[in-house]
This record gives structure tokens, sequence and C-alpha cells, in this order.
């Protein structure tokens, strides 16, 4: 049984092509719970990994955010070509707590994109507390893991890389 990959993605991009993404998004969401299986939302082949539990909140403002998992990591070949074939930008955070993978992307409408992953350095400075169920980092303690990485990782690389 694979570990899970949370993925949260918000597109960017104009009116129609939002739009566009959109429908084809909600086609998947469509054929998900019909075929109660994963699915592609891109007309290319798979590189990295389906939309498992699929969710769109729906255009805000010419942006488009879904939250879904994939199998073991996170699936950035996937959203660029989404990106290209749609003609959309995309910020992605993504973390699989079990073999500890946690960052982010930027993805371009031209099919590019950067990639940054957490310092695994960083990740081992996070102690848990089984008897608490807190995380400790620096002498403070975190109900969530991800909490330290939003708060406290960008000051960390700044000082030690």
């Amino acid at each position: 049984m694979p570990n899970w990959c949370a993925n949260y993605t918000t597109f960017r991009g104009s009116k129609e092509n939002i739009e566009a993404l959109n429908n084809a998004i909600n086609k998947a969401i469509e054929r998900e719970s019909a075929e109660r299986n994963a699915q592609a939302i891109h007309s290319s082949d798979v590189k990295e990994g389906y939309f498992f539990d699929l969710y769109s909140n729906g255009i805000e403002h010419e942006e488009l955010t879904i939250f879904y998992e994939t199998k073991w990591s996170p699936n950035i070949d996937d959203l660029a070509i989404l990106c290209k074939e749609f003609g959309v930008d995309a910020e992605t955070e993504f973390n699989e707590s079990g073999e500890q993978v946690y960052g982010t992307a930027k993805l371009y409408s031209d099919g590019t994109y950067l990639t940054e992953f957490v310092e695994q350095e960083f990740l081992d400075l996070i102690e848990y507390d089984i008897c608490t169920d807190l995380y400790t980092y620096n002498g403070e303690d975190y109900g969530v893991f991800e909490e330290i990485i939003d708060d406290h990782y960008s000051t960390w690389k700044n000082n030690n890389l």
C-alpha cells in the first residue's frame, strides 16, 4: 500500500483558460466518483501519478484551487502538462509525511517548473512526542507539522544554506 502525498495547487490564468481547466477538472471529479478510481486530467500520458480524491473549490478571481492526493510523491510533471495544455501558471504545495517529502513548485504555461524540497537537515530538527501528540521545534510545541515548515523553514534556510 502506498504512502499518500497531499497536494494543494492553485492555477492562475485568463478567465477563458481557467474555465476550460475547471471544466476538465470537474469531468475528472465526476469520473472518479462514478468509477471509484483516480483520474488523469490532461490528455497526455500520465507521468508521475493520477489525481486521487480530487476536490476543487471552484473559480475565484481567475484562480482555481484543487486539493488531491497522489501515491508516494507529488505529480509535478503531470501538473506541468496541465499548465502547458491549458495555458496557465500554478503554484503547488505537497507533503508526504511517511517519507518526509515536503515542498513547493512553481509551474509555468510553457511547461517548465521550479521545485523546492524542504531540506532533510531542517526536518531532522523537528521532534514528535507520542505522549502529547505534539511536534517540537526550537523549544516551541505545534499540533501540526506543516505549521513548523510554514513558520520557520524560510528563516532556517536563509541562515543555514
